[in-house]
């Protein structure tokens, strides 16, 4: 899965070696994105998730996101999860684009339910994410 996902970045980037980018102001390029969730109730879920993203090309962008995330469930302890990771936006088309992102996240050891980590009070999981959209 790792091997795959290395591919499909590095293809992707290959991608935009070929574009022509006319903009030549560094700040130009950038474009803040990212993520905000908020849920209360019976579980208690806040997610702040920024992501600053520099445009290679015209149908390329990729760049480096912070994470953090907050979690209590109604009989269970509560946990701050917080991290960071990579991504990488290819546009094939005007309607379609591929996606792919690497995310580390530092995490409460309670999570860890195949019990990896039994002298540990937090742990890092590492997740591939490979997609595409509309």
């Amino acid at each position: 899965m790792k091997r795959l996902f290395i591919i499909l970045l590095f293809s992707a980037y290959s991608f935009s070696l070929f574009s022509q980018n006319t903009s030549n102001n560094f700040y130009e390029k950038i474009v803040p994105i990212g993520s905000f969730s908020l849920m209360f109730g019976t579980v208690t879920y806040i997610d702040i998730s920024p992501k600053l993203g520099y445009k290679i090309s015209k149908s390329t962008l990729c760049g480096p996101g912070l994470t953090y995330k907050y979690f209590k469930q109604k009989d269970y302890p509560s946990d701050n999860i917080w991290g960071g990771g990579f991504f990488l936006k290819q546009e094939l088309t005007n309607l379609l684009f591929l996606y792919g992102e690497y995310e580390a996240l530092n995490l409460s050891t309670f999570y860890d339910v195949l019990g990896l980590y039994p002298n540990k009070d937090r742990f890092w999981n590492h997740a591939y994410f490979v997609g595409g959209g509309i």
